[in-house]
């Protein structure tokens, strides 16, 4: 069963309350994880064909919003 948005955000605080010398290093963790995802992703996408201009699209799309 899938928990709802608000019960996630409910979680994270009372962890974090609970937890304060513990939730600093977690929320790094998961921070650092998206930035290494997203470099790796466009490592990944500019060794493929056309993925300069793949990459330059995506950018380009993303200022739009």
């Amino acid at each position: 069963m899938r928990t709802g948005h608000l019960e996630q955000i409910e979680r994270w605080a009372y962890f974090v309350k609970n937890n304060p010398d513990k939730w600093k290093k977690a929320h790094s963790e998961f921070i650092n994880a998206i930035f290494e995802k997203h470099y790796e992703f466009n490592k990944k996408l500019l060794k493929s064909p056309n993925g300069k201009e793949k990459l330059q699209q995506l950018r380009r799309m993303r200022l739009k919003n």
